[in-house]
């Protein structure tokens, strides 16, 4: 779990140049490996909040093994940036905003396509997260991992993990966490006892890893939505990934895909 490290960025043109250089904005989410050219995230990282649109693939940018995004901070030596070719997300996913965020809803997932493969072999920070056709149980402890912010000061800090634990996705807190309009089957609901433990703005599309019965990390759920008021013991949400497994093989390359 440790080797998973996945940031996809959102550089897009912010108007025009100003002398001579060109503006851009720059928004960030987390991901997933799933197979040498295929990144899992999340729909809503797709979109730009301010006219709905979906990114052109040309705009993203996906870096493996960035551990630290803090402004000024040092390349450790494993960074490597890839171009997308395409972003789909789920036919499904209907972005809507309330006030200056997308709502996040059902069938928040998407697959990214890379241009080139990831050399497994010589890239000591990158793996892929398996995929297995299953839905952790109530009270496993799963990982999540991102580089979003952990405080209200909206600084986004090194790469971090949180131990969370599966919950009821129908009890009181997993539901006052919820999107009113969502199918609850389609989420696993996760978090921690103490605050801090959860995931927070700038995690969306990281994973939540859970262990099978073999010992291996697999992926339960892709980050969709979190809290704001950081840090929080409120429960996050993740769309569950054994509800897409079909869907993502019939929309990414089979023969690299890491399914067990």
């Amino acid at each position: 779990m440790g080797k998973i490290h996945v940031r996809i960025l959102a550089i897009v043109p912010d108007g025009p140049p100003i002398n001579n250089q060109q503006v851009v904005s720059i928004s960030t989410c987390g991901g997933s490996i799933i197979g040498s050219r295929t990144i899992l995230t999340a729909a809503h990282c797709l979109f730009n909040t301010d006219d709905l649109s979906l990114y052109s693939a040309s705009f993203l940018t996906v870096r493996i093994g960035a551990r630290n995004d803090a402004v000024g901070a040092k390349p450790q030596g494993c960074e490597k940036d890839f171009k997308v070719t395409r972003a789909f997300p789920h036919p499904g996913f209907r972005p809507t905003m309330t006030g200056q965020k997308l709502k996040q809803t059902n069938n928040d997932i998407a697959l990214l396509t890379l241009a080139e493969d990831i050399d497994f072999a010589n890239s000591p920070c990158a793996c892929p997260l398996c995929l297995e056709d299953k839905v952790p149980e109530v009270g496993a402890q799963c990982i999540a991992n991102g580089v979003g912010v952990q405080n209200n000061d909206n600084a986004v800090k090194a790469m971090q993990y949180a131990q969370l634990d599966v919950k009821d996705a129908l009890s009181e807190e997993c539901l006052s966490a919820a999107n009113k309009e969502e199918d609850n089957s389609l989420f696993v609901c996760a978090g921690g006892e103490t605050r801090g433990t959860s995931t927070c703005q700038g995690d969306s599309g990281g994973p939540l890893a859970c262990l099978d019965a073999n010992g291996k990390f697999y992926s339960a759920g892709v980050s969709s939505y979190a809290v704001t008021n950081c840090p929080s013991t409120r429960p996050a949400h993740f769309s569950k990934t054994q509800r897409y497994l079909d869907w993502i093989r019939a929309n990414a390359e089979q023969s690299q895909l890491s399914f067990v």
